[in-house]
């Protein structure tokens, strides 16, 4: 049966919606997102003004009061690792690969990535839409608003390197990064590389700061079971990957640390109040919980660790 003339111009008006229907995502999304988005799939970025500097920052800019909040905790592991990522793909992304970042939040890593490597595509997803105004993305950039927990709407074998960066330190019960693994794994092509970093917690913290800690566990990361703990072991022991690698470093937090470590404090502020008032009702003694951490990372010399862990997809 032939369609009506009217209904065959919504169908090609469809494919032009500027929307994106999350439940019908399938394997023509990387296009939809080409022609919405100027997500580049099949094209090399032209413009040769991108270069690693332009997204480069120094602990000293970081000082910097009006420097974005959500961009420090990003900059403060890229200074600490002396890289984005552990994985071996750095020819890879000079020739031009597909990558996921999946918890991307402002996509601080995703532009810093875009800006380094403009041959390759970066495409970030998150629950949360903190995503950059369209004036200050890349070309070879885009992001989609998705709960990876309802399954990350890609066709299988879709990107060359996904990567997760501190879901499970506070938003992850096991099983459900066991489901998070499992998709990473589904929708990166075979001999492509799998990458996990998540915070490790403290060393040397005090009563409060421990205590602080340990309720984010129970109340967000699922009645006190530790999930960081668990992903090396996971990742280890999939059938699907292999060459597995995992690193770990720890850096000091508060004034006692340096620069470095008074950068983490104010890491540590940004994101510690909302999930303070998020466990404590709006409590209005946050200002003096603060206080008291600060002084107790400085008494006992607190540090904060951190690990990579990636691995290769095997071929079948």
């Amino acid at each position: 049966m032939r369609l009506p003339i009217t209904k065959k111009k919504r169908q090609e008006k469809s494919q032009n919606d500027d929307s994106i229907n999350m439940v019908s995502i399938s394997k023509h999304v990387l296009l939809t997102l080409q022609q919405q988005n100027n997500f580049l799939i099949n094209e090399k970025s032209k413009d040769n003004s991108l270069s690693p500097s332009k997204c480069c920052y120094s602990l000293d800019d970081l000082e910097n009061d009006n420097f974005n909040l959500l961009n420090i905790g990003h900059y403060m592991c890229r200074y600490q690792w002396q890289g984005n990522f552990s994985s071996p793909i750095n020819e890879n992304l000079i020739n031009g690969i597909r990558v996921l970042d999946i918890g991307c939040g402002a996509g601080s890593w995703i532009l810093d990535m875009a800006a380094q490597y403009p041959s390759s595509t970066f495409l970030g997803l998150d629950k949360l839409d903190l995503f950059p105004s369209s004036d200050k993305r890349f070309p070879n950039t885009g992001f989609i608003q998705a709960n990876v927990l309802d399954g990350i709407p890609f066709p299988d074998n879709t990107f060359d390197f996904v990567c997760e960066r501190f879901l499970a330190f506070t938003a992850l019960t096991g099983w459900q990064f066991n489901y998070l693994l499992n998709e990473m794994i589904r929708v990166c092509k075979p001999d492509g590389w799998i990458e996990i970093m998540e915070y490790r917690g403290y060393e040397n913290a005090g009563p409060i700061a421990q205590a602080g800690l340990n309720q984010i566990h129970r109340t967000e990361a699922a009645n006190s079971e530790n999930t960081v703990d668990l992903i090396p072991q996971m990742m280890k022991n999939h059938l699907s990957l292999a060459d597995f690698k995992h690193f770990e470093k720890r850096g000091p937090i508060g004034a006692w640390g340096g620069q470095y470590g008074s950068l983490m404090l104010k890491n540590y502020k940004s994101i510690g109040k909302s999930i303070y008032l998020k466990l404590h009702d709006d409590d209005p003694d946050y200002d003096e919980f603060i206080t008291s951490v600060e002084q107790e990372f400085d008494r006992y010399k607190t540090t904060i660790g951190n690990f990579r862990c990636f691995a290769r997809k095997r071929t079948q």
